[in-house]
């Protein structure tokens, strides 16, 4: 089960690396879908989101990504990244999503802030 730390502000993560071809996408997809705090048969679940990062990487792209994997129903175009996150924060409380995974983030290199 998904668990915070850091006085509830942060959770752990994970990364699965191998070689390309190695089913890592795969095996961590059929994990999410069927592990039973966070799945399909999880109670109100599932409660995760799978996306992959776009490119160009950004902060507010990734954050407009998450938002349209989530059923959002309308990005705009103006904000800026930190109100999209706080969007994303919103959703994500709202739909009781405990689990992020974010897939193939090494393509377009670190997600950065504009300007940066």
């Amino acid at each position: 089960m998904p668990q915070r730390f850091s006085d509830g502000r942060e959770t752990r993560g994970m990364m699965v690396i191998d070689g390309p071809g190695g089913r890592k996408t795969t095996l961590v997809s059929r994990a999410l879908k069927h592990h039973p705090a966070v799945g399909e048969s999880a109670p109100g679940g599932p409660h995760y989101i799978e996306a992959s990062v776009p490119s160009p990487a950004s902060l507010k792209s990734m954050g407009n990504v998450l938002l349209e994997r989530s059923g959002y129903p309308l990005v705009h175009a103006n904000h800026n990244a930190r109100s999209t996150w706080e969007t994303v924060a919103r959703r994500f409380k709202d739909l009781g999503i405990t689990t992020l995974c974010i897939d193939e983030a090494q393509q377009n290199g670190q997600v950065r802030k504009k300007n940066s």
